[in-house]
């Protein structure tokens, strides 16, 4: 299992926050996404062979932008 903190725009209410979630729960591997909007955060758990680069393509395709990501 891997952890990434995904730092995002856009994320402004429990909608938002729903919506980033269920993006990041469609891409295959990932296990749970967490999101705040008042950290402008994404929690996520995913199998080994998730890239960073398919949850920022989530993200970015719900509408909202991706300013970096960090893996625990």
């Amino acid at each position: 299992m891997k952890s990434f903190t995904l730092h995002t725009e856009g994320l402004m209410c429990h909608n938002c926050e729903a919506k980033a979630e269920s993006a990041l729960l469609a891409v295959a591997g990932v296990v749970d996404a967490e999101a705040d909007h008042e950290t402008n955060t994404v929690q996520v758990s995913c199998e080994d062979d998730v890239a960073a680069d398919a949850l920022s393509d989530a993200v970015e395709e719900a509408g909202y932008r991706v300013t970096s990501v960090e893996e625990a």
